[in-house]
């Protein structure tokens, strides 16, 4: 737990030698002194620290004291106590009347720096175990038995758990900013969210009805835009039990490749036509295409208008108001699109076509 000693003492003496103007020393349980506002005393030995750290109570090092114990100078040593167990030390050079009214405060400071020091080691500490968990559980590299001792382990009930979710981010989230984000959303402390790719997050929800699930979904989509000023998508996979969730994972990727800015939140289990979309082959993809919309297909903006058209079932209005164009431009888009590909877009099967076409065309 206290590998990192020697990283947080140094950053203790850092922010201490801004407050008090005096030399402080940090010391680990062996009385070697870890870090210290003159170089030349790192990694010496300090007596005095010992005698701190075992009675537990603040020890004034005085001029006699100095000089008869080894690589001790004037001062206060406090020991560093955490849970009942000394760790460490710190020690203020100065005279009694100088440090003396400092004492209490360095190692009040001190040991609270230290606590959240710790605190956040065993936070990413835990983050790092739910991501072997999940990953083990995804992978389908794991025995059941196995995945269900590890939940135990990790103090979880894996009988609750029903859905897997994919969030595409465009930026690496670490355990700060997902704990953030879990607190800004009020999830509930049972409901797993770890980094899972550079550009994912992966969700593992309790069993839950699907109204709740899609008001958190709502509220994760909202409150990630706000915080990083970018889009998110949340893809979402059907409840599965416990040793069969790998199963929704691969759904919600199904679902992921569907997301939008119009439709940003995607539950697998909406899926229908899509689901068929999704095996095509790439030959038949690439027919398919050069006979329906090849002539568009370089014109960005004319896809988008398309798709946003089909997407509102033909309203001009509604699309328009979308693509924050006027009525009359999006007229104009449509009619050009009639005109190169043909078409009369009027007709309900070949807008049934276009449709196919452009979820083809998606990446």
């Amino acid at each position: 737990m206290y590998s990192n000693f020697p990283i947080v003492a140094l950053k203790i003496v850092q922010e201490l030698s801004e407050l008090v103007d005096h030399e402080f020393i940090i010391v680990d349980h062996n009385g070697l002194i870890l870090a210290s506002t003159d170089p030349l005393r790192v990694g010496s030995f300090h007596e005095g620290s010992l005698i701190a750290m075992e009675s537990k109570k603040i020890e004034h090092m005085t001029k006699d004291l100095a000089r008869s114990l080894d690589g001790v100078r004037e001062g206060l040593t406090m020991p560093l106590v955490i849970d009942g167990t000394s760790i460490g030390a710190i020690g203020v050079t100065g005279t009694a009347a100088n440090v003396e009214k400092y004492g209490k405060l360095i190692q009040r400071i001190s040991l609270l720096f230290i606590k959240d020091f710790l605190s956040h080691q065993e936070r990413e500490q835990h983050h790092r175990l739910i991501e072997l968990f999940l990953t083990d559980l995804l992978r389908q590299s794991t025995p059941k038995n196995t995945l269900y001792k590890r939940a135990t382990s990790l103090k979880l009930n894996a009988e609750q758990y029903g859905r897997i979710a994919i969030a595409k981010t465009d930026r690496q989230l670490d355990y700060k900013q997902i704990d953030d984000l879990k607190a800004r959303c009020h999830i509930d402390e049972y409901t797993l969210l770890v980094q899972w790719r550079f550009d994912q997050l992966i969700f593992l929800f309790p069993k839950q009805t699907r109204s709740s699930l899609e008001k958190l979904c709502n509220k994760i989509h909202t409150q990630y835009e706000q915080m990083f000023h970018e889009k998110l998508f949340i893809a979402i996979g059907s409840e599965k039990e416990f040793p069969s969730l790998y199963t929704s994972h691969q759904l919600a990727k199904v679902a992921l490749t569907l997301a939008s800015p119009y439709h940003p939140i995607v539950f697998e289990e909406d899926l229908k036509m899509e689901l068929l979309l999704n095996d095509v082959t790439d030959l038949s993809k690439q027919q398919y295409l050069e006979r329906t919309i090849a002539p568009i297909l370089q014109h960005e903006e004319l896809l988008e208008n398309l798709r946003v058209w089909l997407t509102f079932n033909g309203s001009l209005q509604r699309s328009a108001d979308a693509l924050f164009i006027h009525k009359n431009t999006l007229k104009y888009r449509l009619a050009k699109i009639e005109h190169l590909l043909k078409i009369d877009l009027s007709d309900a099967q070949t807008r049934m076509e276009l449709y196919i076409a452009l979820k083809l065309s998606t990446p």
